[in-house]
């Protein structure tokens, strides 16, 4: 567990008295934090307490460049930015825990690699943050953060339209059969003094309750590895363009923030928990580190052909952030079209079903009341 410390101090260098927010394990760290600045700790105590795996989430982080982009273009410097958002009130105490912590680093003059590496931050703005020397590459890679979490937003809206919905019809109608099942007809049962036997009913029941459980074991197995996913007839489409237009994204935000192709495949490689990913590019990065062509190499990159093409041909172009914008942009529109294609596959047969259910049990319940033979008495 982290605690956040709510430190009252008297800051000589701003000639001014605020409360502060840090995020750390001890009290002692934040004495460290605060050697060689002109500060007085007035009191500290423990505001709240995190879990130590606790990150800023995607949402956040897009909060925060977006903040940073737009003092930075407008002519303050990145410590100034800093300052505007760790005493902004509106801005989340565990944010702001963290992000006091490089405001003082950066006020103490260490570079930025150090000022931001801090677990609770993403990888990729730590990176693209480490490699901004100048003004100018600041501007520059705060942009392309911006628009980098802008898409990661927009391609995880797409998943959860084309997953979650289907999945909450799913576990309703599962719901709504176990409820039927086990509570509404034995109650109607026992109203009339007459037993009401669901059999297909029951049988839909069983199979929706195998194939849930199913999905379930797919899903969390694939967790692990997500090789499987792409094996799968129904998935395997939009699972591939959604990982490889998530591998393309994140190399283009690198090449674009100035590391080399290399170095960005690297980074991503050393950084993606996608085992389909690693299985295909892994030997190329190998490939390259020992000095092989980088068009050969990646025309050995088997089952990703778009990627192999364009590659090959990115000798005549000679911009690898051409190449990558174009990648980025095919994968999300293949993504994007792939994930439109399930949903409309999986709605129909999710009303199908639903349909189903509905007349057997019309047709049980009128064959178990009436041509069962009950009579009623007047």
């Amino acid at each position: 567990m982290k605690k956040l410390f709510k430190v009252e101090l008297i800051d000589k260098f701003l000639d001014k008295q605020y409360v502060c927010y840090l995020l750390l394990n001890k009290e002692e760290e934040v004495y460290e934090l605060f050697s060689n600045l002109e500060l007085k700790v007035i009191n500290i105590r423990v505001d709240n307490f995190y879990f130590s795996t606790k990150k800023i989430n995607v949402d956040k982080m897009k909060i925060i460049v977006e903040n940073l982009y737009l003092l930075v273009n407008s002519g303050l410097t990145l410590f100034e930015g800093l300052s505007f958002l760790v005493f902004n009130d509106q801005v989340d105490k565990f944010i702001r825990g963290v992000l006091f912590k490089s405001y003082f680093m950066v006020r103490k003059g260490l570079d930025y690699e150090t000022s931001f590496d801090f677990y609770e931050l993403d990888e990729y703005f730590k990176y693209v943050m480490n490699i901004s020397k100048t003004t100018y590459s600041l501007r520059k890679n705060l942009a392309n953060l911006k628009d980098y979490y802008d898409n990661m937003i927009l391609s995880r809206e797409s998943v959860e339209k084309s997953t979650i919905y289907p999945f909450l019809v799913f576990s309703s109608i599962v719901v709504i059969l176990i409820l039927l099942k086990f509570f509404i007809i034995p109650e109607f049962s026992s109203l009339l003094g007459y037993e009401i036997n669901l059999k297909l009913s029951t049988y839909l029941l069983t199979f929706l309750l195998i194939t849930f459980s199913f999905t379930l074991i797919i899903l969390i197995i694939g967790k692990k590895n997500d090789v499987i996913w792409t094996k799968i007839p129904i998935l395997k489409t939009f699972y591939k363009n959604y990982i490889l237009y998530t591998f393309t994204r994140e190399i283009n935000l690198l090449i674009k923030s100035g590391l080399t192709l290399y170095d960005s495949l690297e980074v991503v490689l050393s950084n993606t928990q996608s085992q389909y990913i690693l299985s295909k590019f892994l030997s190329a990065s190998i490939y390259l580190e020992s000095g092989q062509d980088i068009n050969e190499v990646f025309s050995k990159v088997n089952d990703v052909k778009e990627f192999s093409l364009t590659m090959s041909i990115s000798k005549w172009k000679g911009d690898y952030k051409e190449v990558f914008d174009f990648l980025e942009r095919y994968y999300y529109s293949s993504f994007k079209r792939a994930s439109e294609k399930l949903l409309k596959m999986l709605e129909p047969m999710l009303i199908v079903f639903l349909s189903l259910i509905v007349v057997s049990l019309a047709y049980e319940i009128y064959s178990n009341v009436y041509i069962g033979g009950m009579g009623f008495e007047i």
